[in-house]
Order: structure tokens, then C-alpha cells, then sequence
């Protein structure tokens, strides 16, 4: 894993363990307007925003990350699958979840 094209000064690869890190330094953590490695370094095959906070990445491994502000985890885990961001995106679907 290199991050040779990815300058230091735009990516803080926080997730990645220690050993993958290499020689990348310490001076981009916590700092606002960097950005963070949200796949772990895993590629991502497929990337679906609705609006700020709220989205969802297709990992390569098949696996999915979503968020969903204001929406409860429980509720996110169960009801919001990266299928159904992309039906909404595409305007085929629209869902209230339930707040209970």
C-alpha cells in the first residue's frame, strides 16, 4: 500500500494499522479540512450521496458503510442497505423510517 500519489498535506490515513502507514506523519491528525481514509484501505467500488451526512460507500469486499445523521443506529444497521440509497438516488424509491 503506497500513498506516493496522495500528498501528505490532503490525506490523514487514521484507520490504516501502523505497519501500512510507512513513513506518512502525524501532523494532519485532528486537523479540520483533511481528509480521513474511510474505507481503511480498502477500495471502494461504489459511492452513493443523498445529502450531507448522509451516505453510503460499496467496499470492494462486498462489505457496506452507511451513515445516516439523526437516524438511529439501530435503525440505520436495519433498514438502510446500500441498495436502497441507490433506489433513492435514482428516484424509484423514497422511505420514512419510523422513529421508534
Amino acid at each position: 500500500l503506497t500513498f506516493q500519489t496522495t500528498p501528505d498535506h490532503i490525506l490523514f490515513p487514521s484507520d490504516l494499522v501502523k505497519e501500512e502507514r510507512l513513513d506518512i506523519c502525524n501532523s494532519n491528525k485532528a486537523v479540520v479540512g483533511k481528509f480521513k481514509d474511510e474505507a481503511e484501505g480498502v477500495v471502494i467500488k461504489e459511492f452513493v450521496g443523498l445529502r450531507s451526512k448522509m451516505y453510503s460507500i460499496l467496499l470492494a469486499n462486498e462489505k457496506q458503510k452507511s451513515t445516516a445523521a439523526g437516524v438511529k443506529k439501530c435503525v440505520r444497521d436495519r433498514e438502510l442497505t446500500h441498495s436502497l440509497y441507490r433506489r433513492v438516488l435514482m428516484g424509484s424509491s423514497s422511505m420514512i423510517v419510523p422513529d421508534n
